[in-house]
């Protein structure tokens, strides 16, 4: 009987450990770190969660209020039932978590923003990109004269490192690192280089190779190039955000850090539809011809990239629409705007699931649902990375990732988390 009590407190245990990992999972889908506002309008929210919000500041107002009063520079609300929050003015607000009203687990905050309206995307647009610095792909072995091989730089140099100057002197490009090898010869040289962040100062000695030439065995890049799609250009900056996530180097998978960047027409060639298993592609080209430039990028980031769009090609005769935060984004009908074809169009899809914690590009699930889109793509396809997405006539977010199981399904992140990377 004790060994039948003790698997019945272990399979109870094991119970309850399953219940509070599905309420925490739960409870980060459905709460957000960050709670944003327009300046000047109401915030609608209904969390219908145990929790209570305790802002520390007069300029946000909130329509429920609890007893007993509060400080002047306080406000709190119950997030069991339906409340709003309104601010002024622009900026971020400090606020502390509670369970029950009296436990408490955090702290969150509120972001105000301006009334934002903005000029959907939808059209591909050629991204060329050169580093910060050159980045070190990898390490390979060469052959010597004398017979044999060497690597003078393995386990010296690693993966994802940036090279940002040789004995001293800034380098900006492959070739000036090339040559400052080639008139070292067997000299060693001092790399000042970037490694997660920190800078360092390694020496390497190169060694000549059998073809005559002085090399350090390392496989490096300035920079790269690829098919995107610009998701809004806001009038008022001139500022743009296209692609919804970060730009990583497809031999390190590490996410690039740029140093500048331009954005040209792309001319799409074909479209290869996705499959289960096999995402399809935009195949297209970069328009790098003289004054084809129509923006330059400011930031990679995880969200996407941004900068800054050529006034004289911003068309600001084009539809505003407005912004919708993640709180007024819902299940159901939507769509996307997507010119591949060299005409931007319409798409409809369905947003199902909405991850109101999520604090990566991965905020909203969705399927496509149009026919015509499904004909042409079988769904998602690479390229289409930016694409933004409507609901109830306001810019809500933008397409991030295809499922590679199902080129149907997708994820899109929020349009307020690239409005806060400009």
């Amino acid at each position: 009987m004790r060994k039948y009590r003790l698997i019945l407190w272990f399979l109870f245990c094991l119970d309850m450990g399953g219940i509070a990992l599905f309420c925490a999972k739960d409870f980060e889908r459905r709460m957000p770190d960050k709670l944003w506002l327009i300046a000047g309008e109401a915030g609608e929210y209904d969390f219908e969660l145990p929790f209570t919000i305790r802002i520390h500041s007069e300029d946000v107002q909130a329509s429920v209020s609890k007893n007993p009063p509060l400080p002047a520079n306080q406000v709190e609300v119950n997030m069991e039932e339906p409340f709003s929050l309104e601010a002024a003015h622009t900026g971020e607000y400090d606020a502390d978590l509670s369970l029950f009203g009296f436990i408490p687990v955090g702290k969150m905050k509120i972001g105000v923003m301006e009334k934002t309206e903005l000029i959907p995307g939808g059209n591909p647009i050629g991204i060329y990109l050169h580093t910060d610095g050159i980045l070190v792909l990898g390490c390979g072995r060469f052959a010597l004269p004398e017979g044999g091989t060497d690597c003078p730089a393995e386990n010296i140099l690693r993966t994802g490192d940036y090279i940002l100057a040789v004995n001293g002197e800034e380098v900006c490009e492959k070739e000036d690192i090339i040559g400052a090898v080639q008139q070292a010869g067997t000299n060693p040289i001092n790399l000042t280089i970037r490694r997660k962040n920190a800078r360092t100062v390694v020496t390497v000695t190169p060694r000549r190779s059998a073809d005559g030439t002085y090399l350090l065995g390392v496989w490096i890049r300035d920079d790269t190039a690829g098919i995107g799609t610009i998701t809004y250009v806001n009038p008022a900056t001139g500022k743009f955000g296209a692609l919804g996530h970060g730009i990583s180097d497809g031999d390190t998978g590490k996410m690039l850090t740029i140093n500048s960047g331009t954005l040209y027409p792309a001319d799409i060639l074909s479209v290869i539809p996705g499959e289960a298993g096999a995402p399809g592609e935009l195949v297209g080209t970069l328009n790098r011809t003289i004054n084809q430039e129509l923006g330059y990028v400011e930031k990679n980031t995880g969200f996407g990239i941004f900068g800054t769009v050529c006034r004289e090609k911003l068309n600001e005769s084009q539809t505003l629409y407005s912004v919708g935060l993640r709180q007024e984004v819902h299940k159901g009908n939507a769509t996307i705007l997507c010119g591949f074809e060299g005409v931007i169009r319409e798409y409809e899809i369905e947003i199902e699931q909405i991850n109101l914690g999520a604090n990566d590009n991965k905020g909203i699930t969705i399927r496509v649902t149009d026919e015509e889109l499904i004909a042409k793509t079988g769904g998602i396809v690479q390229g289409m990375s930016g694409s933004p997405i409507l609901q109830n006539g306001k810019i809500i977010g933008a397409v991030t990732h295809v499922l590679i199981r199902d080129p149907l399904r997708g994820y899109g992140t929020f349009i307020e988390d690239m409005l806060a990377q400009e």
